[in-house]
């Protein structure tokens, strides 16, 4: 039965925190990365930041606990963000210190005061982000990672193709990234980026792993991860590629973190990709 009343939405969380700038540009730089609206949860213990573009190729996720606040008073609710905007006027700022982020449910506004910037946006108080349920691969492969190695090798490919393959080779042992070749394309000289089993921070998870992705969303996502930070990923053969890390950086990520960033990036359809001649490596 259809109701006489209109349809109303919840209403927006209210928040006073006071969050150290560094962690709150830790939050809001890997939403920002993605092409699509995010969504600002407020809960008890804590925030959440979540994004994923229109294609649903990429979906970020973060979590910022109250225990790194030096205050922290809410009532939960959900709104969407402008994070662009957030995570441009925090880097604007530069140096870290304490910075005060306000929701007023009233207002329907969300301010980021900063010691020399102070800015506030209104809010959509009927935001709804839904991130994509991969799902568990049925096998595949977990390795750890150097942040920076990482980045700065994406970084090398986004200058020289479109698509790259990541991978596990099981008889070398070794991760890689390499261009992704298809049975169509000449044969070229190919340069392969590639971290034997003893050279990762982490256990490895061995197993068939290898998809190809567009460079561009990798590297997006990977630049927003703090320095000398170790990266959990998990990927397998045509699958989705899942990158988590701390929050606040370090190798958190390997003991289990309260303040997780998980991206998840779909893989390209690139029929006939076959491997990159590995007989120099």
């Amino acid at each position: 039965m259809r109701s006489w009343f209109p349809a109303t939405s919840a209403p927006p969380p209210r928040l006073e925190a006071t969050i150290d700038r560094r962690h709150l540009r830790r939050l809001f730089a890997p939403v920002a990365a993605v092409d699509g609206p995010t969504e600002l949860a407020v809960a008890d213990d804590g925030l959440v930041a979540a994004s994923v573009d229109d294609a649903m190729v990429t979906a970020v996720q973060a979590n910022l606990h109250r225990t790194l606040c030096d205050r922290y008073d809410a009532t939960p609710g959900t709104v969407g963000v402008d994070a662009t905007a957030l995570a441009d006027v925090l880097a604007a700022e530069g140096a870290d210190g304490p910075a005060t982020l306000g929701c007023d449910p009233d207002e329907e506004t969300l301010t980021l005061e900063q010691s020399a910037f102070v800015h506030t946006q209104a809010v959509e108080t009927d935001a709804s982000v839904e991130l994509p349920d991969v799902g568990d691969p049925p096998q595949g492969a977990t390795t750890y990672h150097h942040g920076d190695a990482l980045a700065d090798a994406l970084d090398y490919f986004e200058d020289r193709t479109e698509v790259v393959a990541l991978g596990y080779d099981e008889v070398t042992d070794a991760f890689y990234v390499e261009p992704a070749t298809t049975a169509s394309q000449t044969a070229t000289a190919d340069t392969r980026y590639r971290r034997p089993r003893a050279d990762l921070p982490g256990p490895v998870t061995a197993g068939p792993a290898r998809s190809a992705f567009g460079v561009d969303a990798l590297a997006a996502v990977l630049e927003t991860v703090p320095s000398e930070t170790v990266v959990r990923l998990d990927h397998a053969e045509a699958f989705p590629a899942r990158f988590a890390w701390d929050l606040t950086g370090g190798d958190g990520i390997r003991e289990g973190t309260l303040t997780e960033v998980t991206a998840t990036v779909a893989p390209r359809e690139t029929p006939g990709t076959t491997p990159a001649d590995d007989s120099s490596s």
